[in-house]
């Protein structure tokens, strides 16, 4: 596999009218609760999200990422920051997962204005990504990238947490951002032993169907090759 290509843009990895969709939510949301970020990539997405402050008004900003996506991915995302007159000492970086990192937010009594959730899309990962939504405080949004058909490692851990969570309203919506608003207390853990088992029930099924996805994919390039197509 070669480079991202974020790693040599730079850039959001997000489409235009849903990061345009994510500004415009946060310069609007009135939110000045720490801000974290699960999965950063080359930070382009952060430094947009920051820049939508100016430096008086810019709430605390946390980082969740295995920093492993790319080569240097940590000087990468500082790099970029920079670049963008921002100063990367200003940034909490949580270099890790959430497996490891949620037990000591929660322990730390840490609190979110805002979680944006964007890392690894296997259900597994999203499905203990969504925990953190116990840390986010009344009012404040959780969103979510990739989320539509095509990502189903996405799609599946979060419909069934927005049924479960009647007090999480759909605020916004663009291409496969979602956006949800937390309206009250939630009456019982965000993420259970149930969904745990469930996501770790499904994964095969959904790598299966992945695997057999990419196998198509490949015959059709052959057969279009051999077609002259």
């Amino acid at each position: 596999m070669g480079p991202r290509p974020s790693a040599q843009s730079l850039q959001s990895e997000m489409r235009p009218g849903e990061l345009e969709c994510l500004l415009k939510t946060i310069q609007i949301s009135g939110l000045n609760g720490r801000f974290l970020e699960i999965g950063t990539a080359a930070g382009g997405t952060l430094c947009q999200m920051m820049l939508s402050f100016d430096d008086a008004s810019r709430p605390q900003f946390v980082v969740l990422d295995p920093m492993r996506y790319f080569a240097d991915q940590i000087g990468a995302v500082k790099s970029n920051l920079t670049a963008h007159g921002l100063p990367a000492d200003t940034v909490e970086f949580k270099i890790g997962q959430t497996a490891d990192e949620l037990p000591k937010a929660v322990a730390a009594k840490e609190t979110y204005d805002f979680i944006f959730i964007d890392g690894n899309h296997k259900i597994g990962y999203v499905t203990r990504d969504l925990g953190w939504g116990q840390l986010l405080n009344v009012g404040g949004l959780l969103c979510l990238h990739d989320y539509d058909n095509g990502t189903r490692g996405v799609q599946i851990p979060t419909n069934r947490f927005k049924r479960r969570h009647r007090n999480y309203e759909v605020l916004a919506r663009a291409g496969s951002l979602l956006i949800l608003r937390k309206t009250a207390v939630s009456s019982g853990a965000e993420v259970t032993t149930l969904d745990h088992s469930l996501a770790k029930f499904i994964a095969p099924m959904l790598q299966l169907e992945i695997s057999l996805r990419k196998r198509l994919r490949k015959r059709a390039a052959r057969r279009n090759a051999g077609s002259g197509v």
